[in-house]
């Protein structure tokens, strides 16, 4: 509490000690004052560094017989963005100075650290009076909201981090691609009712849009592969559950598409016959208790008979011999085919049997345990086989029964992290990977109701990251 009557007083001036490495710093403070002061004027911190904004504010007073208190918000962003986070390096110290006199301000009334305080942009919102330095055309307001805005990539604990996100269209599946000749990831898109969007990855986690094609339209597509094409670029199948697959050829960018004479619902692609990279592609109809296999980008298809009929299908190894399998879900469970190596498979029935089981499913593709993960009706299985197809199962619980399952290394601790997507919450749910255990699920919110993601490595490191298709477009997650 300050001595005296501040009403004669021009101003309160805010010392705060700046973290020594960090990006955002954000305190709140209460400052009780004798006398009614409805009205406390601030005026701007001195030696701010020239790369950053700064942004304080005094909230409404509220007046209690002869003691006045406010609440002071102080919001330092880094422009520069050049120093690491080093949240042990914040000081929970702050003083006034009023009159010529420095007080001490209130002990531990006061934090001072390198995220927001729960409710702190709420009353950045609802605070009167402030200023901002440094800060150009934005108003200090703005400037404090933008402090916790860019503060959340550093203060959250999600394993995936939001990078980008590519709206105004509905998407219903992304795939990971090679639409030029760089070593960067890129993305194709499947937009609703029946369009395909490019997008070239910069190896930062960001994409640009690179290009927009119109298929048929009689299709009403489902899914969409990328297999390697000529050259190295990717060509694309489009699915379609009530009429033909489309194959779409990338020639040097342009793309010609011809409709092949089956259909499918879902496809999955894969190196079955261990030559010329993932250009074959394993197909399921919804129809029929089979799974279609095609080698090579060639016209026709061969059969492997199942024990359910299938709706959607991955592949992996899953009795670990090093070459790929084949698991397709239906109603009656998960049927394997187990590969030669040579594009050659024999189906060995149904490996997986529980309650509640859905038809979505994504396989770990190198070989890595766990092997499987597929849809309950309350979260997720997790199946690690044996060489004998034998296996342990591991239940996951979050939300309904997920559009879209993925197992992948977010982390980069080399352990496994389980994915799925919440159609109704909007959520990604993430189980990472634990010594013999998985930790409690993280829900990381989404902009709209997904439909499905696919895994990839966007930025370079040896964590994977994930972009996500969604009823607003597609969100590009980084894996931290």
């Amino acid at each position: 509490m300050l001595p005296g009557d501040p009403g004669a007083a021009t101003s309160l001036r805010l010392h705060v000690p700046l973290p020594a490495r960090v990006h955002q710093s954000f305190g709140l403070y209460t400052v009780r004052v004798r006398g009614r002061a409805p009205v406390l004027s601030i005026r701007p911190l001195n030696d701010v560094p020239a790369t950053m904004r700064a942004a304080v504010a005094i909230s409404p007073a509220r007046a209690s017989g002869r003691i006045t208190t406010f609440t002071v918000l102080v919001a330092i962003d880094d422009l520069g963005a050049t120093r690491t986070l080093s949240s042990a390096s914040a000081r929970p110290t702050f003083d006034l100075v009023f009159g010529g006199k420095r007080f001490p301000a209130l002990s531990q009334r006061g934090v001072t650290g390198t995220c927001p305080q729960p409710g702190f942009g709420g009353m950045v919102k609802a605070a009167r009076a402030g200023f901002a330095v440094r800060a150009g055309r934005p108003g200090w307001r703005t400037v404090a909201l933008q402090a916790v805005d860019h503060a959340r990539r550093w203060c959250t604990t999600d394993p995936l981090l939001e990078s980008q996100s590519l709206f105004g269209f509905a998407a219903t599946d992304v795939a990971v691609a090679r639409l030029n000749t760089d070593a960067f990831a890129d993305l194709v898109v499947l937009e609703k009712p029946h369009a395909l969007r490019g997008y070239i990855g910069h190896g930062n986690g960001t994409f640009t849009a690179s290009f927009s094609l119109q298929l048929p339209a009689v299709v009403s597509a489902t899914s969409i592969t990328a297999v390697t094409g000529a050259g190295g670029r990717s060509d694309f199948y489009v699915t379609d559950a009530g009429g033909p697959v489309q194959f779409v050829r990338n020639v040097g960018g342009s793309f010609v598409t011809t409709p092949l004479s089956f259909a499918a619902s879902d496809a999955v692609a894969g190196n079955f016959e261990g030559t010329g990279g993932a250009n074959d592609v394993a197909f399921v109809n919804a129809r029929d208790p089979s799974i279609f296999v095609l080698l090579d980008e060639r016209a026709t298809p061969d059969e492997i008979r199942t024990d359910t009929v299938p709706s959607h299908v991955t592949a992996g190894d899953f009795n670990g011999d090093g070459k790929e399998d084949i698991a397709a879900a239906g109603p009656a469970g998960v049927s394997i085919a187990i590969g030669d190596g040579e594009g050659d498979f024999v189906s060995r029935g149904l490996a997986v049997q529980q309650p509640n089981l859905g038809t979505i499913l994504s396989a770990e593709p190198t070989g890595g345990n766990p092997n499987l993960v597929v849809a309950t009706s309350n979260g997720v299985l997790v199946v690690d086989f044996s060489p004998d197809l034998s296996y342990s199962a591991t239940p996951l619980q979050a939300g309904a029964s997920p559009v879209g399952v993925a197992l992948a290394d977010v982390t980069g601790d080399g352990r496994i992290d389980v994915l799925a997507l919440d159609h109704d919450a909007p959520t990604l749910n993430a189980w990472v990977g634990a010594p013999n255990a998985y930790r409690t699920p993280v829900a990381i919110s989404l902009a709209a109701p997904p439909r499905a993601m696919a895994v990839g490595r966007f930025n370079g490191d040896a964590r994977a990251d994930v972009a996500v298709a969604t009823e607003k477009g597609v969100e590009i997650l980084l894996g931290r």
